[in-house]
């Protein structure tokens, strides 16, 4: 959010590199009271511990790289590192880089301005995962909402490809695009559930790895086809391009996501079938119990 319109309006009134100073101080002073403040766990706190959850275990590296052995030999952490990829590294790309020249270019505003239509998509990513984390512990469902969060994020960048919305419209839609393409974040509830405690933050590390990984990849491809749709004039040493390119940006955002969305349904029908085989063994389990002769 901070990186939003707040960033444009520091730039704009004391310029880029002075800007850039201001911000480096905030790291350092973040780390420092990280030092300072932040504890491992309740108990360090002195606080009681927290209902229901285990205290950590500590892991050895061997025991770090047989778990990350394990979660990697699991198909289900390459279909959940898939959504994320397509989902989480699409609208890091889009708010990031391409939201704001979109407006800006397309819609006919200034930098600043546009920058606020970057901010609706940022509030969405703010909104969207702990509203639909807290609809998953109510209903208990997870990867039923992944699906349906997929599926409103693919419509949402094909409406932004295929037509030209109101001002108003394009920062709904961008605040749609990211709150339901946050539900792609209810993958770390599903891969911490499949694994013991202590390999917690080995499964959730990797699988975050895809996000971040398409946060990379995605910038350069779609910056690559928007160059195809350049329109050779500069404003200011940035390029300008056709409406056509941007077209083309979300249509390889929705494209992304039916990716995520056949990964999500794929994740779906895997788990309901290991809950049948595991009915059905605890079942047949049931049935030897009461067959078998007593003594």
């Amino acid at each position: 959010m901070f990186a939003t319109t707040p960033l444009a309006l520091a730039v704009e009134s004391l310029g880029l590199r002075a800007t850039m100073i201001g911000l480096s101080v905030f790291g350092p002073a973040i780390a420092a009271a990280v030092a300072l403040l932040a504890r491992d766990s309740p108990a360090d706190a002195g606080l009681a511990p927290i209902e229901d959850v285990p205290a950590g275990e500590s892991l050895s590296l061997d025991g770090v790289l047989a778990s990350a052995k394990r979660i990697l030999g699991e198909r289900e952490t390459w279909l959940i590192s898939a959504i994320m990829f397509c989902t989480l590294g699409i609208n890091i790309t889009v708010l990031g880089a391409w939201a704001v020249p979109y407006v800006a270019q397309v819609c006919n505003l200034s930098v600043t301005g546009a920058s606020a239509f970057a901010l609706a998509g940022s509030l969405g990513l703010l909104v969207g995962p702990p509203s639909i984390g807290w609809l998953s512990d109510l209903t208990g469902r997870r990867t039923e909402l992944i699906i349906v969060g997929v599926f409103v994020f693919v419509c949402a960048y094909r409406i932004l490809a295929v037509v030209r919305l109101p001002l108003l419209a394009v920062g709904i839609v961008f605040f749609v695009a990211s709150a339901t393409g946050g539900a792609s974040s209810l993958s770390y509830a599903v891969i911490k559930e499949r694994h013991a405690a202590a390999a917690s933050g080995v499964a959730t590390g990797v699988v975050n790895s895809g996000a971040f990984l398409g946060a990379a990849v995605f910038p350069t491809v779609t910056g690559a086809l928007l160059d195809s749709y350049w329109t050779g004039r500069d404003v200011a040493g940035a390029r300008v391009y056709s409406s056509a390119g941007f077209d083309a940006v979300f249509g390889l955002a929705a494209g992304a996501g039916v990716v995520a969305l056949g990964c999500a349904a794929w994740l779906y029908r895997r788990e309901r079938s290991e809950a049948t085989a595991e009915r059905t063994t605890k079942a047949g389990l049931e049935t030897d119990a009461e067959t078998a002769p007593n003594g």
